[in-house]
């Protein structure tokens, strides 16, 4: 990676029980007992009561007010509730693909593909994005076809990651938060026909509650719309959930909605600047529940 114990057993004392406590009673403050004369002591129900008043009125109140005095600051200790996850890049390499694809269209054409420029691209929705890469090839081949181009394109693309596996990690991850009772979501840039059909195809769908996908709000990534909807969803406050991104724009997004953002570059965005996320890994295998709890301090 970069980057107090109560007794459990019952005490039988009288004022515990309601039971009412036993006194002697003697008109002058004495009793005679075999012909000894003895002083009576007050009722200490009584007297700790009188004494511990301030409290809550009852002596007992001490343990009371501890314990919830203790309870409030378990409360408040932000707890690990949900884990949103990035689709793109993150559960399922798709961007690699797309960045060769692109890279062969432009090598066809005699042309380099400057991977800076597309790399900036990656994790925005396609609203945020001014120039695509077809447009830009267009630029330098004025008698392009980019029709027949992007035909091409998404079929080289497409075969890819049709070949692609499920990152190495996330399907141990998925389980593992599944049985520690973490809720599952995503939250991606790609529209739900795309999210939905690969996690479906991919057997991986059942794990999550629900998808929030880029047909879903106005603004996709680099803005936080998508990660405050499934903070919605979730009816949870971004102290309790953790994002899971593979580029900067998606980690941004997850901060600007106050999450805690763990970075897993893959095989493209690994060149890219992950410094602003809260954690970064270099492998999916490397994270676990435990390791994101150490990790964030949840």
């Amino acid at each position: 990676m970069r980057f107090a114990n109560g007794r459990g057993g019952s005490e039988s004392y009288a004022f515990q029980t309601g039971e009412p406590a036993r006194t002697r009673s003697c008109c002058d403050g004495s009793c005679s007992s075999a012909g000894t004369s003895r002083r009576v002591l007050p009722n200490r129900l009584e007297t700790l009561t009188a004494t511990f008043s301030f409290l809550d009125h009852s002596f007992w109140g001490i343990r009371t007010r501890a314990y919830t005095r203790g309870l409030r600051l378990f409360q408040n200790h932000p707890v690990l509730r949900a884990l949103i996850f990035d689709f793109d890049g993150l559960i399922l390499d798709t961007e690699t693909p797309e960045v060769r694809a692109w890279q062969a269209m432009y090598e066809s054409y005699g042309q380099e593909l400057d991977f800076a420029w597309v790399a900036y691209q990656i994790g925005r929705g396609a609203e945020q994005i001014v120039e695509r890469p077809v447009d830009k090839l267009a630029n330098l081949v004025p008698s392009l076809d980019k029709e027949a181009v992007e035909t091409d394109y998404r079929a080289q693309r497409m075969s890819a990651i049709l070949a692609e596996p499920i990152r190495p990690g996330i399907e141990k991850l998925l389980a593992e938060a599944k049985e520690a009772g973490i809720r599952l979501c995503v939250a991606s840039s790609s529209r739900h026909e795309w999210v939905d059909t690969h996690l479906s195809r991919l057997g991986l769908f059942d794990y999550f509650e629900f998808t929030c996908c880029a047909d879903d709000v106005k603004r996709a990534k680099p803005f936080p719309d998508l990660y405050l909807l499934a903070l919605e969803k979730l009816g949870l406050d971004a102290s309790e959930a953790i994002a899971l991104e593979d580029s900067p724009n998606g980690s941004q997004a997850a901060l600007d909605a106050g999450l805690k953002v763990v970075a897993v570059p893959n095989e493209v965005t690994r060149y890219l600047d992950l410094s602003h996320a809260t954690a970064q890994f270099e492998t999916m295998e490397e994270v676990s529940v435990e390791v994101l709890r150490k990790a964030l301090g949840l």
